[in-house]
């Protein structure tokens, strides 16, 4: 499985499956997948409306293509985030290669929890 694009938190949990022997390949796991960031136009010409518009545009764009790729494979958006290009979904295991391939992901990573420092 080609994992350049796995976090190593997901590496490392993805070697335990393995080890214990408990992850047949449509066992599903929640991942966040962090897409790439495309250069926005910052020509003073543009408002910050119209950056934001963009980001937005670029953003559903990708979501579509990776909703559209993966909802075959029996992955499920569980929740997105335009302002940080993060989508939160439950993928089958044996489909984190596909994901991967994709052009616009950047990272795979497993949820985290925030903690107040």
């Amino acid at each position: 499985m080609e994992t350049s694009k796995f976090s190593k938190a997901l590496q490392q949990y993805l070697e335990k499956l393995e080890q214990l022997e408990s992850a047949t390949p449509a066992s599903a796991i929640e991942v966040v997948v962090e897409l790439k960031t495309l250069p926005i136009n910052k020509s003073a010409a543009f408002s910050k409306q119209d950056k934001i518009k963009q980001i937005k545009r670029s953003f559903n764009a990708d979501l579509g293509t990776i909703n559209n790729v993966m909802q075959d494979k029996g992955a499920e958006i569980i929740d997105t985030a335009w302002i940080n290009k993060t989508i939160k979904m439950k993928i089958p295991v044996s489909s984190l290669n596909e994901l991967s391939n994709i052009k616009s992901v950047e990272n795979i990573d497993l949820p985290q929890q925030l903690k107040m420092e």
